[in-house]
């Protein structure tokens, strides 16, 4: 008999309640090694996305720190059972509506998944921004106290993951360093913090309290208010114009939670200074960055504090390019960076294209620091994580995507999110799941939820290098997976379960073929990770392999 679909927790999102997917053990293999890795709910959701930034030198070099962030409220809970009655649902209750942040984000009740276990789609509303108001995994102390990675700039000193900074041991995707020193970020680099206001269309300058927006010599406004100041300046900017203008803003300031700014197309806004997002968001897809049906934008520098529902909030909007992006936010915050097709992009059949983040960190976020979601052609360079409540780097129905380095320290505690987790058909195109279609250098994880997570029919995953270590009892999780390779090149797991297995319920019912052509292999294992397969009764080996593992038990069928 094989154990029912874990609990699943929704990302926050009024506008659309997303495809949720389920991770669940399976039925027995050759032998019995580990124990069942459905730890938490995985649930796509709908939720911000982004992120990215290329080069191991780059780290968060400022202080602030993440604040104080109370942790999630521990979604998933008992393995198989689909969560525990208080947290992830008892007996497919879907959860307490009490715990999915409703009193102190916004989150209108989230409450855990709705349904037997929790399955996709439900999960209560999302209207507003945050997970972890209650509490949970993480305690209070927020990313290091300081703010910064180490106080030195760099992820681990040198800056990439265990000193091999992304892809290949190259410094991230753009190589050692990234561009211009600034988190590898080539853009950023193009548009530095250095205090000069040469070239640019608008600059939107503080003095005191007081901002003053400027275009071609002209005073566009003055007064106290970040919103306003920045709505000036994006009106200065030519109307109907069809190549980038420029902004530049000096200083720092606050913008309400409940806002939501858009930034018109053809637009460089360049945030030279830290924007404070205060208050509690009221309303749905709330972001002091926001933009819906545009075109060619890009923000080379941006540092963001406070609890906004999405800090950046990109919809049915092609060619984007985010530079050297810093989110600190507090518990109650919901998705860093989300980037979508559209209000309705779980059952869409469309893409928008072109989506490029060369460096992001994110801290005490209550949810993923990088979500995409119906998006063709994403270039991620690295992503680093610490302390947030739900996944590094998310991608939902996307293709064509290049990461470089994911690094996640305490991501996902006590949930079946991960550093890095695809969902709901990610790599499918045409039909076919392509093998690296979705090319990842490098997944580097300590503690937290699971290291990587592939569910409801996924594939064309290809992951050169794996370091995870005390993750929870599920490590890599690969689920309903298709034409995946993991440690194409090396990889080390010190403790838990990678596990290649299907979900009952959608394998049963015949939404996802079960798992097939899955291949793990140049694997160390330590401290009791083991390697095991499920469904071999029903399926067989389907073309799935272990290869060159050693240290641990492999159990794989024959």
């Amino acid at each position: 008999m094989k154990p029912s679909c874990e609990a699943v927790r929704t990302v926050p999102m009024l506008a659309t309640l997303l495809l949720a997917a389920c991770g669940n053990n399976a039925s027995s293999p050759v032998s019995s090694t580990g124990g069942n890795p459905a730890t938490g709910g995985s649930a796509v959701t709908g939720g911000s996305v982004g992120s990215g930034g290329a080069a191991s030198s780059g780290g968060v070099s400022g202080a602030g720190g993440a604040a104080g962030s109370g942790g999630m409220p521990g979604r998933g809970g008992n393995p198989a059972t689909g969560g525990t009655a208080a947290k992830g649902g008892a007996s497919g209750s879907g959860g307490l509506a009490a715990t999915g942040g409703a009193s102190a984000t916004g989150r209108a009740g989230t409450g855990g998944a709705l349904g037997a276990g929790g399955r996709r789609g439900s999960g209560g509303a999302t209207a507003s921004g945050g997970a972890r108001a209650t509490g949970g995994a993480g305690g209070t102390g927020g990313a290091a106290a300081t703010g910064g990675r180490t106080a030195s700039g760099g992820s681990r000193g040198s800056g990439g993951a265990v000193g091999t900074g992304g892809a290949t041991g190259t410094g991230g995707a753009t190589g050692a360093g990234g561009g211009a020193g600034a988190g590898g970020s080539a853009l950023a680099g193009s548009y530095p913090c250095d205090g000069s206001t040469a070239g640019y269309d608008a600059v939107m300058t503080k003095s005191g309290t007081t901002w003053t927006v400027v275009n071609g010599g002209s005073q566009k406004y003055s007064g106290t208010d970040m919103q306003a100041a920045l709505t000036a300046a994006y009106g200065s900017l030519s109307s109907g114009r069809t190549s980038k203008q420029s902004i530049l803003v000096q200083g720092d300031g606050d913008i309400s939670a409940s806002s939501q700014v858009s930034i018109p197309s053809y637009t460089i806004l360049n945030v030279c200074g830290t924007l404070n997002v205060s208050g509690t968001a009221s309303g749905g897809d709330r972001s002091p960055l926001y933009a819906r049906g545009k075109t060619d934008i890009a923000i080379p520098n941006l540092k963001m504090t406070g609890a906004p529902q999405y800090g950046i909030f990109i919809r049915e909007t092609n060619n984007v390019h985010l530079g050297h992006i810093e989110l600190r936010l507090g518990a109650s915050a919901g998705i860093g960076i989300r980037v979508d097709s559209g209000p309705s992009a779980s059952t869409m059949t469309t893409f928008n294209t072109n989506l490029t983040i060369d460096y992001a960190y994110g801290s005490g976020m209550g949810s993923h620091i990088v979500e995409t979601y119906g998006i063709d052609k994403i270039k991620i360079g690295t992503v680093e994580g610490d302390d947030v409540g739900e996944c590094g780097v998310l991608l939902n129905r996307s293709i064509n995507a290049e990461v470089g380095l994911v690094t996640c320290n305490d991501c996902a505690t006590g949930t079946g999110y991960a550093a890095f987790r695809v969902a709901n058909s990610v790599g499918k195109t045409g039909g076919d799941f392509p093998a690296g279609n979705i090319h990842v250098g490098k997944v580097y994880a300590r503690g937290g939820g699971r290291g990587i997570f592939s569910v409801s029919g996924c594939g064309g995953l290809t992951i050169d290098h794996v370091d995870i270590a005390n993750t929870g009892s599920t490590s890599i999780l690969l689920q309903n997976t298709y034409n995946t390779t993991i440690a194409a090149v090396s990889g080390t797991i010190s403790g838990g379960l990678v596990q290649i297995s299907n979900d009952t319920e959608d394998t049963n019912d015949g939404t996802y073929a079960p798992s097939k052509n899955v291949a793990l292999q140049n694997l160390v294992l330590s401290n009791g990770a083991s390697v095991r397969q499920d469904w071999c009764s029903e399926f067989g080996p389907n073309g799935c392999t272990a290869t060159n593992i050693t240290g641990g038990t492999v159990s794989m069928c024959r």
